[in-house]
C-alpha cells in the first residue's frame, strides 16, 4: 500500500459504520490492529483527548493491509496531518 492509497481509506467518512462498533473499546481494538505493525511502541503520546500512535511510514512499511486501515477509519481513528502519525480522540 502506498502513503496516498492509505490516506484516501483513512479519509473517507466512516459516521455510518460506528454503529456496529458502539459497544467496543475503538482506542483499545485501534491500539491492537497498529500492534501488528508497529516495530517499536504503539502509544507515542497522548494529550487530553487524543492519543497519538503508530507513524503511518511504519504502518506501510510492516505492511498495513486495506482491511485493517479500513477498521480504523470505521472506529474513527485518523492521520494526523502534522506528526503523520494514527491518531484517536478519546
Amino acid at each position: 500500500m502506498t502513503e496516498k492509497q492509505l490516506r484516501e481509506i483513512m479519509d473517507n467518512d466512516s459516521s455510518m459504520s460506528m454503529k456496529k462498533y458502539e459497544d467496543v473499546d475503538r482506542a483499545l481494538e485501534g491500539f491492537k490492529i497498529l500492534a501488528k505493525y508497529s516495530p517499536k511502541h504503539v502509544v507515542q503520546g497522548a494529550g487530553h483527548d487524543i492519543v497519538w500512535s503508530l507513524d503511518i511510514i511504519d504502518a506501510i512499511k510492516f505492511g498495513i493491509t486495506e482491511e485493517d486501515a479500513k477498521t480504523l477509519c470505521e472506529m474513527n481513528w485518523f492521520i494526523d496531518d502534522e506528526c503523520d502519525c494514527f491518531a484517536k480522540y478519546v
